[in-house]
């Protein structure tokens, strides 16, 4: 599982690339202001509802498949009758909401000005397009997950992505932030048609039993992953009412987080899920519990330094990525501001990937229905409260606390009462080792930073070999630290490390 796990983390660390890449350009070019705003307003509810199907599916139809797999000896007939019934409902959904997009984009944000309200509409109308490809895309990653072929399946996930930023490259000059939409429907369009070559013309037949199954239980699924994407829509309708460009700091904020927070934890999670499905099914609780519990312990390992890391390195390291072309200093140091308290929720977001994928598992979905619905309802209500009072800073508290609170509730409802089945005296333990080696890369981080050049057009290169260095080294020291006090998964790791470079010799 390690293997896989560290397979998947390189093909998602391109992905990850590939975002980054993204921005820089969408900075570069559109910097922060009316046109980005426009930009993100229009692709918002798109974005949720592509991202609410996706997600439901990439948690529902895994065990779904499973299940199928165990009934007829093979899960290609579901497979076949969830591409035909959710692509073409999703289709149908799509063409209705480019239809009345005008209506969509001005009945939430009425605060745009008319130049932009046209621009949005114009890009929300292409971005709708996305939807059935996103969704029908998902059904056939999750075929392939069921299959073991995870590298097949996150190698092409940052294929819109890659669309997005050539159309960017390609058709800003002649057609401005729109060649971004454009190319982002193209890498979808690459992305289905590569996928269904993958699959052929394997399985016949129909499993018409499986799909009203998982219709059944839609409304729920949906509300069940309605936390990991309602962001965008909240952002964009608080954000509007704060001041200019606030959409946009946001926009940059949100989507380096999840960008992280997924080459974090996508390796583990997308290793894992089967296994937890499996187990699930079978009704081994108890082990499912104790590798879901080694899991959030590897995830907090591996997620937790970086948030500490770019936190307390935030302007300088915004300054040295996207400041440059249309994005200024001032707009830097607005996402800096607010970067710290949503790295802090990305913490607690990385976990409930895999705290959700359990709950599925375990066929859970009415609790993480639960759960993310009032997630959601908390997130919306904090950042109206918080922002009116406190601007971006309120809303990026609010995303703090949502996610922690989501995640304690969660572990509530799994663990239900015997809380020392998972709070004993070894994860007190745990939680204090890694406390010492995060103070550790935090001090190295600060006293780094004190001592980096100022960012300017001929010293790039030197401030970004003296950022990476004082990253490695807090990195570094915080791996020390962890294995000296004998954090298992440190000392595990390294050892595992060691031996594979004796392997090579």
């Amino acid at each position: 599982m390690l293997r896989s796990s560290v397979i998947v983390t390189l093909f998602a660390f391109g992905g990850s690339v590939a975002t980054l890449l993204n921005q820089l350009l969408l900075a570069h070019f559109f910097g922060a202001g009316a046109e980005m705003d426009s930009y993100l307003i229009a692709i918002s509810q798109p974005t949720v509802l592509s991202g609410l199907f996706s997600g439901m599916l990439s948690y529902q139809v895994v065990p779904a498949l499973v299940r199928a797999e165990r009934r007829m000896g093979s899960a290609s007939s579901l497979l076949r009758s969830l591409v035909l019934g959710v692509g073409c409902g999703t289709t149908v959904l799509a063409l209705l909401c480019v239809l009345f997009a005008e209506q969509l984009v001005t009945s939430l944000y009425g605060t745009l000005e008319p130049s932009q309200v046209e621009l949005a509409v114009q890009l929300t109308r292409i971005a709708w397009l996305w939807l059935p490809l996103a969704v029908t895309s998902a059904i056939y990653t999750a075929g392939l997950h069921l299959k073991l072929q995870f590298s097949a399946a996150t190698s092409i996930a940052s294929f819109p992505i890659v669309g997005a930023a050539l159309g960017c490259l390609v058709g800003q000059s002649r057609y401005g932030i729109s060649a971004a939409a454009v190319g982002q429907l193209v890498g979808y369009a690459v992305m289905l048609v590569w996928l269904r070559l993958k699959f052929g013309t394997e399985g016949r037949g129909w499993d018409w039993k499986g799909l009203r199954e998982l219709g059944q239980q839609t409304p729920l699924a949906l509300a069940a992953v309605l936390v990991f994407v309602v962001y965008p829509v909240s952002d964009a309708f608080w954000a509007s009412r704060v001041g200019p460009a606030a959409v946009s700091y946001l926009g940059y904020a949100q989507r380096l987080v999840v960008g992280l927070a997924s080459l974090a934890i996508v390796g583990a999670t997308t290793v894992m899920f089967p296994r937890l499905a499996r187990l699930g099914g079978a009704g081994a609780i108890d082990h499912l519990k104790l590798d879901l519990a080694r899991g959030l312990r590897v995830i907090l390992l591996s997620v937790c330094p970086v948030a500490v890391i770019l936190a307390v390195a935030a302007l300088p390291s915004l300054q040295l990525l996207f400041q440059r072309g249309s994005f200024r200093f001032e707009d830097a140091q607005a996402v800096a501001d607010i970067l710290p308290g949503m790295l802090c929720g990305m913490v607690a977001m990385s976990c409930m990937g895999i705290m959700f994928k359990a709950f599925f598992a375990l066929k859970r979905i009415g609790t993480a229905a639960t759960v993310s619905f009032g997630g959601s309802l908390l997130y919306f209500a904090l950042s109206g409260i918080l922002g009116g009072t406190s601007g971006l800073d309120g809303i990026s508290a609010s995303y703090a606390v949502s996610w922690w609170v989501v995640l304690g509730v969660s572990i509530a409802f799994l663990w239900g009462r015997p809380w020392r089945n998972l709070v004993n005296g070894e994860t007190v333990l745990f939680l204090l080792s890694t406390g010492a080696a995060l103070f550790v890369a935090l001090a190295i981080t600060w006293v780094g930073c004190i001592f980096l050049p100022r960012i300017s057009a001929d010293n790039i290169a030197a401030r970004f070999i003296g950022l990476g260095s004082v990253a490695i080294a807090a990195l570094t020291g915080y791996a020390a630290v962890g294995y000296l006090i004998g954090i298992p998964e440190m000392r595990f790791a390294f050892h595992r490390g060691a031996e594979k470079l004796k392997g090579l010799r």
